[in-house]
Parts: structure tokens; C-alpha cells; sequence
């Protein structure tokens, strides 16, 4: 048996088995390793890759931006990824957030916006960084500005249609209020942060409920 046939039979069986876990791709890289099939070029179309490319295009990968990313994008990370977990569906969703500039990249979410969310039940864990016009836009399915700023930003950076019709108001998924927006919180007290987890909590119902009713 072919160094090929072996590698898509051991695949196979540890997809089967673990497909839901990422123990199974750890497997995948280690015999990748092992056999050296880089130099394999016509693997690139073969059953153990398309099936995790296929299970990683069936989920919903969702990208939030604000300003400096370190307020309002890191707190609509951590209230989305509380939805869906809380759903039992976190595994059909990538989650991440970004800022549309650089100032803060590699800093840790503002110590007031975590301590508001820490009393909520939402740990943010992100580290900041700066909005990726090349890999983003390609990467997520939907790119949700915190405010029109945000959105116009974003829209500047669009190289096409296609990037365009990814992007989004975060407000604009609320079921229960209107608002032009999430508004920044930096500058301002506590009640502040307190209404960006309100807004973020209605937005991300009724996003949740949008991209749920595509899921089925």
C-alpha cells in the first residue's frame, strides 16, 4: 500500500472517530510530518483535506470592529460566543474581533470594560489587533462594525462588492431597540460600559437568530 492510500485510510478513520475534536487535526500535522507529504503536490485534492476544509466552511465566521479594539469589538466577541455557547451551537461559529486601527494592538481589553463584563458572566480574553483587509475579508462571512464610523472604515477597505455585502451595523440586528450604533465608552463613566453590554446583548440575539434561521 502507497504512502498515500495509508495516509487517506488513517485519515479517514480519525475523522471518523474524532471529528469534533481538534485531536484529530494534531493527528493530521503529526503524519503530515511524519510522511513528508509536502512533496505530495496532488494530495491537495484528496478525501483528508477537503473534509476538513468542507466542516471548516459549513461553520459561520463572524468578525466584530470597533475603533482600537479593545472596548466594544472584544466585549461583542465575548457576548456572542456566550450566545452560541449557551445555545449548545458554539461549534458551528468562529468568532473573533479587530480594530480598524493599530493603537492598541497587543494590549489586553480595556481593565473597565472587562471588570462591567466580568459581572455580566463574560470573560474577554482577546488580545487586540488591527483590522487585516487581505485575510479578513476573505476569512469571515460577516464584518460588524460597532458604529457608522466603524462601518465606513471598513467599507474604504473593501476591494469589491463581495467585500462590501459582508459588512454590517452591529445595531442593525436588534429585535428589541433602535440606536445609530454602539457607542464608544473609553472617554465616559460607568454607565457607559453598561450600555454597551445592554445594545451588545439585543444585537447579538438578534444576530444569533439571523444566522441560526441560514444554519437550518
Amino acid at each position: 500500500m502507497s504512502k498515500v492510500n495509508i495516509y487517506l485510510f488513517l485519515i479517514t478513520i480519525l475523522t471518523i472517530q474524532s471529528q469534533r475534536t481538534g485531536f484529530c487535526w494534531f493527528l493530521f500535522k503529526t503524519i503530515v510530518v511524519d510522511f513528508d507529504f509536502k512533496k505530495t503536490h496532488h494530495f491537495q485534492n484528496t478525501l483528508g483535506l477537503s473534509i476538513f476544509e468542507k466542516n471548516k466552511s459549513l461553520k459561520k465566521k463572524v468578525l466584530f470592529v470597533c475603533l482600537g479594539n479593545i472596548c466594544r469589538s472584544p466585549s461583542a466577541e465575548a457576548v456572542f460566543n456566550g450566545i452560541v455557547a449557551k445555545h449548545g451551537v458554539a461549534d458551528q461559529f468562529i468568532v473573533d474581533s479587530a480594530g480598524t486601527s493599530g493603537y492598541h494592538a497587543g494590549e489586553m481589553a480595556d481593565a473597565r470594560m472587562q471588570q462591567h463584563a466580568r459581572k455580566r458572566g463574560y470573560e474577554l480574553t482577546s488580545i487586540s489587533r488591527k483590522f487585516n483587509p487581505a485575510r479578513d475579508f476573505d476569512q469571515f462571512d460577516y464584518i460588524i462594525g460597532m458604529d457608522a464610523e466603524n462601518v465606513d472604515n471598513l467599507r474604504l477597505l473593501a476591494r469589491g462588492p463581495g467585500d462590501l455585502a459582508k459588512i454590517h451595523l452591529m445595531t442593525d440586528f436588534s429585535e428589541t431597540t433602535h440606536s445609530e450604533g454602539v457607542p464608544d465608552p473609553y472617554y465616559g463613566g460607568s454607565r457607559g460600559f453598561e450600555l454597551v453590554l445592554d445594545l451588545l446583548e439585543q444585537a447579538g440575539t438578534g444576530l444569533f437568530n439571523q444566522l441560526t434561521k441560514k444554519l437550518k
